[in-house]
């Protein structure tokens, strides 16, 4: 188990992981002022890449309001491996990540360019883009869960709503295949129901 906490405006990033006994066995911080002009990181999700450490899913939050979504990758004892942003998403960030076997990784979170819509990502172990995906539905929209399936495919699970600034919204749930294409999508719910 580890959990992450946001040290401030300081650029820096702390990983906490414990035992199943609750015992902490490393905590270490981070700065990933060198991936951007001065920005804080603020991380969503970390997933444990089986017996070869871990991957952290965040966004770095920059001097003009805005984030850009990263991947920080780390050994079995916390140690970076390598740390990668992605552009050019506009306004972005990352906010689930899941592992796909050997093969890589599913991210998924939102992308906002005038309205948010959902960004999913398909990555090489070694962070490299096989294929991204922006979906527009009407409103604004984000991912907040991705998980693989046994066969490969990806599940999306996030929200649909008329706007960012309203407390009502659909639950979005799509279907990927291992290619990026989509499968299927359901919506659930109706705008008048709040989240």
């Amino acid at each position: 188990v580890a959990d992450i906490y946001w040290a401030g405006n300081t650029g820096l990033m702390g990983i906490n992981r414990f035992d199943s006994l609750g015992v902490k066995r490393w905590s270490k911080i981070f700065s990933l002022r060198s991936l951007s002009d001065g920005s804080s990181a603020v991380a969503y999700s970390i997933c444990e890449v089986p017996g070869n450490g871990f991957i952290v899913a965040g966004g770095l939050y920059s001097a003009y309001f805005t984030f850009e979504p990263f991947l920080l990758r780390l050994s079995e004892e916390g140690d970076s491996l390598w740390c990668r942003k992605y552009s050019p998403y506009g306004d972005a960030k990352f906010v689930s990540v899941d592992v796909v076997g050997d093969q890589g990784f599913y991210v998924g979170g939102m992308a906002c360019t005038g309205r948010c819509n959902t960004l999913l990502m398909r990555l090489t172990p070694s962070g490299d883009t096989v294929w991204a995906r922006e979906q527009y539905l009407e409103g604004e929209q984000g991912i907040f869960s991705v998980r693989t399936t046994a066969g490969g495919d990806v599940i999306v699970c996030g929200e649909n709503s008329v706007s960012m600034w309203q407390d009502s919204a659909r639950l979005m749930l799509r279907r990927y295949g291992r290619n990026g294409d989509m499968l299927w999508e359901k919506l659930i719910g109706d705008y008048r129901q709040a989240h």
